[in-house]
């Protein structure tokens, strides 16, 4: 499960997505429907994860994916569930 934490007056949730190490990605970039699909930069840890935190609006299903390498792409291994998209395969979404 992805981590959340709610704002004391429950109208938003900070989530960590993290893409792990063991893709060994030169590059990631997370793209979802918080970046209207647009890719965002996620920084890489000295483990060799990437990470990229989002402050969203709760009571919502918010579907993503990563794009890895700028040819890849891939799902969160913890996401809350999974979505078919248009392209054949399927979406990551965590819910608040």
């Amino acid at each position: 499960m992805i981590e959340k934490a709610y704002a004391s007056d429950g109208q938003s949730c900070q989530v960590p997505f993290v893409l792990p190490g063991e893709l060994q990605a030169q590059h990631a970039w997370i793209c979802g429907e918080f970046t209207d699909w647009q890719p965002q930069v996620m920084k890489q840890t000295k483990e060799g994860k990437f990470t990229a935190t989002f402050t969203l609006p709760t009571q919502c299903a918010h579907q993503f994916r990563y794009l890895v390498n700028e040819t890849e792409w891939h799902n969160d291994w913890h996401a809350d569930a999974y979505v078919p998209n248009p392209f054949g395969s399927e979406n990551s979404v965590v819910n608040t």
